[in-house]
C-alpha cells in the first residue's frame, strides 16, 4: 500500500493517553489515524468521512462503544470495527464478547500492545468489505 493509500483508522476512546498511544502505534505502521473521544464525537466523523476501520473503546461517557458499534452497523453494515476495553478483565471481556455478538469484527483487552493491535488490523484491512 502506497502513502497516498493509507488505510484510515478512527480511534474512539475517551482516555486521551490510550487514543494517542493507539495513534502513534498506528501511524508509524504506515496507516492514517483520527481520535474521537467518545461515540459521539466518533459518530460524526464518521459521517463526513469513511474509514477502512474504527477502534472503539466500550466504556465512554455520553455514547458508550455497544452504542456506537450498533449505531455504526446500522448505517453503514460493512464498516470494520475493532472493540477495546480495560477495568476488570471479567467484566471487559463480557462487554467485548456482546460487542462481538453485536457485529465487532475484533476484540481486544487493554492495556494492548503493539504485536497485539497490529496483529489485529492488519488481516482485517487486507480483508475487502
Amino acid at each position: 500500500m502506497d502513502q497516498d493509500s493509507r488505510a484510515s483508522i478512527l480511534l474512539v476512546d475517551d482516555d486521551q493517553l490510550v487514543s494517542e498511544t493507539l495513534s502513534a502505534i498506528l501511524q508509524q505502521a504506515g496507516y492514517a489515524t483520527t481520535t474521537a473521544a467518545n461515540g459521539d464525537a466518533g459518530l460524526k466523523k464518521l459521517q463526513l468521512q469513511e474509514f477502512d476501520l474504527v477502534i472503539t473503546d466500550i466504556m465512554m461517557p455520553q455514547k458508550d462503544g455497544i452504542e456506537t458499534i450498533l449505531e455504526i452497523r446500522r448505517n453503514n453494515p460493512s464498516q470494520k470495527i475493532i472493540a477495546i476495553s480495560g477495568g476488570s478483565l471479567e467484566v471487559s471481556l463480557d462487554y467485548l464478547r456482546f460487542a462481538e455478538k453485536l457485529g465487532a469484527d475484533g476484540i481486544l483487552h487493554k492495556p494492548i500492545n503493539r504485536e497485539q493491535l497490529l496483529t489485529m488490523v492488519q488481516p482485517l484491512l487486507e480483508r475487502p468489505a
